[in-house]
Parts: C-alpha cells; structure tokens; sequence
C-alpha cells in the first residue's frame, strides 16, 4: 500500500535520510505521523508548510506492507470501531472529572449521526474543522488509558467528509482517506520511503 506525506525539501531530505520523527500537536486522528491515501491531497497539504517555511513543497510516498497494515490498523470508518471508541469515552468521562467542551460534544453528536444544531442546517466549515480535532484528543485519551485492548494499534485510518459542497476546496474536507502511524519506529521499519523529485507541488 502507498501512503503520501506532504512536507517541504528539507523535512523530505531528513526523512529520506534519517527516517520520520513525531512532531508536536495533537491533530485529527491524534499523536502520529499524517498521510494522505491520494498523493493529490498530500501535495495540498505542502502549501501551507511551503509557505510558512519559504521552501518547496514535495510528496514523500512510502511503501508499507499489507501484513503490516492488517494486523496494526484500526478503522474508524466501521461503525462498530468508532462505537466502541466513543462508548469507551462515554466510560472514561463518568469516572473522571475531564470537562467536555461545546466542540468537542459537537464531534460526538456529529459521530453519532445526531443533529448538531436545532436549526435545519449543516456546521461552518470552522465549527466542522474545530470538531474534528477533537477526535484526535478522544483517541489519545483511550488508547494510552486502555493500552492493553488497543496494543495493537499502530495505524488509525478515518475518511474525513466535506461538509457543504462550497467547501470544497479545503485539503481534507472531501471524502478524503487519512492515515495516522502512531509507532514512528513500526512506521520506519515496516515502511519503505520512496522519494520521487517529481512529485513537487505546482
């Protein structure tokens, strides 16, 4: 299977050279390192980087084995993963005294295919986006407190969907698969990094 991960030339020299590193912030999947399932959308996602950095914007696609992604992936586009992660959350939070915030209650109810908003209509692209992120904090609270159901846990995959057709145009709001490889080691071992200088951004 080949996975994208966009960066900028330096990163992609490091990578290709000294393999991936975690970097900081937790994002929608959570702590781990992101790929794209469509080198297109990777190349979207170097435009910010390309510009915050002033550098070139390239695509470093990996190999990585179908064995491996079998036994260590979990898919939160099943119904039957995403139900159990949040009945696990639902659990979590009676026993401690974590306070839930407005998005992150608006994720739940978008997760569980409940009406988020008493008005007919769909979320803004921010309220969308700021929901999203909390799943990322969901998953790093259950699979670090019930680390021994989740060991095997290493690549977590989640289609992300466009909220309203004018949105469109934003990297990952349309239906667009996204990987998270939590284990950078397992990520570096079982991976094979293919570099192709071709594959810049335009």
């Amino acid at each position: 299977m080949y996975l994208y991960h966009g960066t900028i030339q330096s990163f992609a020299d490091c990578i290709v050279s000294g393999g991936f590193k975690l970097g900081e912030g937790v994002y929608w999947l959570g702590s781990g390192i992101y790929f794209f399932a469509n080198g297109h959308k990777a190349h979207n996602w170097t435009k910010p980087k390309s510009t915050k950095y002033s550098e070139e914007g390239v695509v470093v696609r990996i190999e990585i084995n179908d064995e491996a992604t079998e036994k260590y992936l979990l898919d939160l586009n099943q119904r039957s993963n995403i139900s159990d992660l949040l009945n696990r959350f639902d659990f979590y939070l009676e026993r401690t005294s974590l306070k839930i915030n407005a998005q992150s209650i608006l994720f739940l109810r978008l997760l569980r295919d409940i009406k988020p908003f008493e008005e007919n209509r769909l979320p803004t692209e921010d309220e969308y986006r700021t929901a999203n992120r909390a799943l990322g904090q969901i998953i790093d609270i259950i699979l670090n407190t019930y680390e021994m159901d989740y060991k095997n846990t290493k690549i977590i995959k989640k289609s992300f969907v466009n909220p309203s057709p004018k949105q469109r145009t934003a990297c990952f709001y349309s239906a667009e698969e996204i990987y998270c490889i939590r284990d950078v080691p397992f990520c570096n071992k079982c991976s094979k990094v293919i570099w192709d200088r071709t594959e810049r951004t335009t």
